[in-house]
């Protein structure tokens, strides 16, 4: 019994040790199963940091870009910036003394030229009372002409004087009729301050007149459209650039565009004190010239040379010293292909550069042979047409005017920079 007793104690411990593994076996099965089912902990989302966005570049920025590298070309001297609007229109007097330019704001601005250069410089305004299309200045700077409008189809002449404070101050003199029924092209003033004329494109007229307004005669160039005009500076011819590629001088000359080239002159009564016109009479033809139509043209300051631009993409240095009394013709002493049609050709007065423009571009050769020297790929803003070239007086700079600008911008002579 008492083995029996004692077999019975050790089963009983056996017992206890096996159950409590198996609840510990249990409970972590439970636990177990427990967190299985409870739902992983979400981390919040990382943001990324925001970056400041970049600005854009706007239209304005990138005009100012451009403008800001046509400014920093060497060439560039200054510029005038008093119109409000569009410069349509500029001229220099030949003495040098006073340069002129005519906006769309209905405004001409008057400079001493020995100012144009200066920083900050102030131009007279003379307020208009309609727009104007052309301005001219006479020889010795003391009358200015303003081309009114094609419906109005006159010329206002204007006086100037010195003021108190030295500039150029204006006062309307009066308004001229002239026969012009279509716009007129060109309007210039003989240096000698004697005459000046008056071109019309699709009427081709050419007219002449005294300084008092009064028609010297009207001359029809009849070659389908007149594109300018202009007087040598020694006064004794005018040219017209035409359509039809002629060029004709007259003393007074007279150029136009087409394969005859003919010049023209002012003839002025012999062996009297004063100037007298007798009338206009052809004077030389330019013959194998260009095959298009004369844009521009730019006597020499002596009158021995004239420098010719054309649609057919080159331009001409012409001799015109020639005896062309005894039908002696001009001769071309070179010829430079551009390939590209030449709006515009300026010689300057010492007779060493020529400049020329098309497609915005401003390129400078020399004179005396046509080789190039220096170019401007974009003279104005992204490139606008030019409208107009002028050199100063004393060949140190060359003005220019474009499409859509309100600036005129002037240019050192490269050889003089």
């Amino acid at each position: 019994m008492a083995s029996g007793l004692k077999d019975g104690g050790d089963g009983s411990t056996l017992w206890l040790i096996v159950g409590g593994v198996v609840t510990l076996v249990i409970a972590a099965i439970v636990a177990f199963l427990l967190n299985k089912k409870k739902p992983a902990a979400v981390e919040a989302p990382v943001v990324p940091k925001k970056q400041p966005a970049k600005k854009k570049e706007s239209k304005k920025a990138t005009t100012d870009a451009k403008s800001a590298k046509t400014a920093e070309h060497p060439l560039l001297l200054g510029q005038l910036r008093a119109h409000e609007d569009e410069v349509i229109s500029m001229t220099f007097s030949a003495s040098g003394t006073a340069f002129a330019t005519l906006g769309e704001d209905r405004t001409v601005r008057l400079y001493a030229a020995k100012e144009m250069t200066a920083k900050d410089v102030k131009p007279q305004r003379i307020n208009l009372e309609d727009h104007g299309d052309l301005v001219a200045l006479s020889g010795d700077g003391s009358h200015l002409l303003l081309v009114l409008p094609l419906a109005v189809r006159s010329i206002r002449l204007f006086s100037l004087k010195k003021g108190k404070d030295g500039k150029p101050q204006a006062a309307k003199v009066r308004d001229i009729a002239t026969k012009h029924k279509s716009e007129m092209k060109s309007i210039c003033v003989a240096n000698n301050n004697k005459y000046f004329l008056t071109c019309s494109e699709s009427d081709t007229l050419v007219s002449l007149f005294n300084m008092q307004g009064e028609e010297l005669t009207t001359v029809d160039t009849k070659k389908i459209k007149n594109n300018m005009a202009s007087i040598s500076p020694d006064s004794r011819f005018f040219t017209v650039g035409t359509f039809t590629g002629d060029v004709k001088v007259a003393r007074c000359f007279v150029l136009t565009s087409a394969a005859a080239r003919q010049i023209y002159e002012v003839a002025t009564q012999k062996g009297s004190d004063s100037w007298a016109f007798k009338g206009v009479v052809q004077a030389m033809n330019l013959v194998n010239g260009h095959s298009s139509s004369v844009n521009d043209l730019s006597f020499a300051s002596d009158t021995k040379k004239l420098a010719t631009c054309s649609k057919d993409g080159t331009w001409k240095m012409w001799n015109i010293d020639v005896r062309y009394a005894q039908k002696e013709d001009p001769k071309v002493l070179y010829s430079v292909k551009v390939g590209k049609p030449v709006e515009h050709i300026a010689l300057s007065p010492d007779g060493s550069v020529v400049v020329i423009s098309y497609e915005g571009q401003l390129h400078f050769y020399a004179a005396a042979d046509g080789s190039p020297i220096d170019s401007v790929p974009r003279a104005h803003y992204a490139g606008e047409r030019i409208r107009s070239l002028l050199w100063s007086p004393d060949s140190k700079f060359v003005a220019s005017s474009a499409v859509k600008d309100r600036a005129v911008r002037l240019w050192k002579n490269p050889l003089k920079a």
